[in-house]
């Protein structure tokens, strides 16, 4: 057992030992994760009246993909947005500035979890910290773009004209067609779910190194297991997304790729670490 320097007294030098070790008393850790969930939540509140403050850009952003069915389509099905309750609109502006400033404050978050988390980490991935805050903070944006540009747009389209009624011939001739109301609630709801759930699946990268330099992952079990892992990853995009094909695709394409890509990334890395 080491000795104590100088005129350190007992108890002071275990502390230090302890804290040098990465241990922690559950008490000061349970203070620590209140400390850090108040400074997540102060993030996303400040995120969420920097959204207010542009709320108009925002909810247009937002609702962008189906301002062409609003629009006319060559369906010429009817869809309307609409709100049911006199507090809506109310509701609806403070659940954008919430979701929007949690999407924008994700670096913050993600700085917080990840310094709760560190004490307990190996040292080679205390050693790649700032790098994986980045990368993680830029996949979870990459995706969450990914979507909105890509897959939100063609998938709403898709869901409202693929699966529309056929108008109902009337005995005395002419037609009815069926009119889709679509509250601002149910579809901000969905909006914010499903890119919300995109921007975590691009994660994969980050998660498989960390995994990796924590000696928990290898390229081996990338190359014994990656057709099992593309039956995983068209399961969970068939239960995550809705019953379309497209939107379960437009999921899984991406996530194949970036599994891939993990493997690519863990396998660079055990090289560098063999190189050493």
């Amino acid at each position: 057992m080491a000795e104590t320097s100088g005129r350190e007294a007992p108890d002071e030098y275990l502390k230090r030992l302890r804290a040098e070790q990465g241990y922690m008393p559950v008490g000061d850790h349970l203070e620590e994760l209140r400390a850090r969930l108040i400074r997540m939540f102060g993030w996303i509140a400040a995120f969420a009246v920097a959204s207010w403050f542009f709320y108009d850009a925002v909810f247009n952003f937002i609702m962008g993909p189906v301002a062409p069915l609003l629009a006319g389509n060559p369906s010429d099905l009817v869809v309307k947005i609409i709100t049911t309750k006199l507090a809506d609109f109310f509701a609806i502006e403070m659940k954008v500035a919430i979701l929007s400033g949690f999407i924008l404050a994700i670096p913050f978050v993600l700085f917080e979890f990840w310094g709760f988390l560190l004490p307990a980490l190996d040292k080679k991935v205390k050693h790649y910290g700032n790098g994986i805050l980045f990368f993680a903070t830029l996949l979870f944006w990459a995706g969450v773009l990914f979507c909105r540009q890509f897959v939100w747009g063609t998938m709403v389209e898709f869901m409202t004209l693929q699966w529309a009624p056929p108008a109902v011939m009337l005995p005395g001739g002419g037609s009815v067609q069926a009119e889709l109301h679509l509250t601002i609630s149910d579809y901000l709801s969905f909006f914010f779910s499903f890119h919300i759930m995109f921007g975590l699946a691009f994660e994969l990268p980050i998660i498989s190194l960390v995994l990796a330099v924590s000696g928990v992952l290898s390229s081996d079990f990338f190359a014994r297991s990656w057709r099992y892992a593309i039956v995983a990853i068209a399961v969970v995009s068939a239960l995550v997304t809705p019953t379309d094909g497209f939107s379960m695709v437009a999921m899984m394409i991406p996530l194949v790729f970036l599994f891939f890509l993990s493997w690519g990334l863990v396998r660079l890395l055990e090289r560098k670490e063999q190189g050493k």
